[in-house]
């Protein structure tokens, strides 16, 4: 390993108030003779000063370097902090200041704010990358076996002068759906600490085009979707131009397709189901269950985590294996589907996740049809519901649950609820007001139901009779 001692320095300039931190190394060098910044500055150095932390450079040159704030000005999930490390450069303000500015390294600046032309970030000669070198100072090529001059006007762009208009907001969406089209079946984004898009004004280019472009957007969408499985329901199909929609920060032209996605015609073609890796929120989202429940479709088998860490808002986990289990299950004449008997699931406090485990237990028998959402999908028999409910009742007894919830099994409104708790029969759990025992729930139901030709004003007036 090399050993970086203190470099006595011929000539010493200081660093102007806009100057990048990696440019400036550059120009230290420059100025000094030296050919390469690696014989001046080690490579965990140079790396920290690409990532906009000017180093406290005193010991080793008897300079002091500046410290940029890199946190992320846009919103965006690809990066977490707004800080490019690919170099790119205006050459106007090369040849006319002499330096290179840290707004280069925004990733959401597209054009100089002086002179209002492209950065570079590529050779139009060779199509090469080009990296942070002493080379740029002298707007030369930075690839060794190039060393020609650079050109004004980076690769042809059909969208450039467009986005040399865009704001810093809009070249986000841009890399954002570019980043997408990139991974055609990716739900999840991993968010990167810095930007490190290559082929950066491509990128904003093919973003631009589908942003822009309602016909090449139907198009995208029409070739994406007849690519997914038959057996998804359309929010599962939807979950990657959601994560799209949900992060864009700009209005474009697209969102009147987007509202209209239901009238777009496809056809989905027979293929096995691939995973579909999903976030916790995003899990809990499709599956229509809680965060507590996602424990239990995993201990059965009905989703995947990632890694063996326990379930938390960070965890990605694979939400295939229940639409594998239910894809095997015809739907018969006598069936309806669970959302079209929402009233008696509310009523016995079903959730997803008992109907799967009623499912696994010989309790049920499923059928499966995919429609909007998941309840929709699955279908039923009434009076299997109905003893799936009971069970389900019976097996909450000692449980804690919501006003909402004890309102439904009992059919009671809050108000009377509340009245009966103010009598000492719906007692609350310590510090949730707003929750009750089911155990109390029950009891005020089947009362009522011994007493349904009392009158309810009765009930409330005289407890006793409950």
């Amino acid at each position: 390993m090399t050993s970086f001692s203190p470099i006595r320095l011929a000539i010493t300039p200081s660093q102007y108030d806009d100057e990048s931190s990696i440019g400036f190394a550059l120009r230290i060098a420059q100025v000094n003779g030296f050919q390469y910044l690696s014989r001046m500055l080690s490579v965990t150095q140079i790396n920290k000063l690409v990532r906009g932390k000017g180093l406290q450079l005193t010991d080793s040159l008897g300079i002091k370097g500046m410290y940029y704030d890199n946190q992320a000005v846009v919103r965006t999930p690809l990066f977490q902090q707004s800080w490019q490390i690919n170099s790119k450069v205006c050459l106007t303000c090369i040849r006319e200041l002499g330096y290179i500015k840290a707004e280069v390294q925004q990733p959401f600046i597209a054009c100089c704010s002086v002179h209002h032309c492209t950065f570079i970030d590529k050779c139009s000669q060779c199509n090469q990358q080009l990296k942070w070198d002493i080379n740029l100072l002298k707007g030369i090529c930075t690839a060794d076996s190039c060393c020609v001059k650079l050109s004004d006007s980076p690769i042809d762009e059909p969208y450039l002068s467009q986005l040399n208009q865009l704001t810093s907001p809009q070249i986000a969406d841009c890399l954002l759906i570019s980043t997408l089209l990139s991974t055609p079946n990716k739900t999840i984004i991993e968010p990167s600490k810095f930007c490190s898009t290559l082929n950066y004004y491509q990128q904003l280019g093919s973003g631009y085009k589908l942003l822009t472009d309602k016909d090449k957007f139907t198009t995208w969408l029409t070739s994406f979707f007849e690519q997914q499985s038959i057996y998804l329901p359309s929010n599962f199909l939807y979950a990657q131009l959601w994560l799209l929609v949900e992060n864009l920060n700009s209005a474009w032209p697209i969102d009147n397709v987007v509202e209209h996605l239901t009238s777009i015609n496809f056809k989905r073609i027979q293929k096995p189901i691939n995973p579909l890796i999903v976030s916790m929120p995003a899990a809990t989202a499709l599956l229509e269950t809680t965060p507590q429940s996602l424990k239990k479709f995993s201990s059965m088998g009905l989703i995947k985590k990632q890694n063996n860490s326990r379930l938390t808002i960070n965890s990605r986990i694979d939400v295939s294996p229940i639409i594998q289990l239910l894809s095997q299950h015809t739907v018969e004449s006598d069936m309806n589907s669970l959302n079209s008997m929402r009233d008696i699931c509310l009523k016995h406090t079903i959730e997803q996740i008992d109907i799967m485990q009623a499912l696994l237990e010989g309790d049920i028998t499923l059928g499966y049809k995919p429609s909007n959402t998941l309840p929709d999908s699955i279908y039923c028999r009434k009076n299997e519901l109905i003893k799936v409910g009971e069970k389900v009742l019976l097996s909450k007894q000692s449980s804690e649950i919501t006003l909402i919830q004890a309102s439904h099994i009992t059919g009671f409104s809050l108000d009377e609820l509340i009245t009966f708790r103010k009598k000492g029969l719906l007692k609350q759990p310590v510090a949730y007001s707003s929750y009750c025992f089911m155990s109390d729930a029950m009891n005020l139901k089947n009362k009522r139901h011994n007493n349904k030709k009392t009158d309810k004003h009765t009930l409330l007036v005289s407890p006793l009779l409950i």
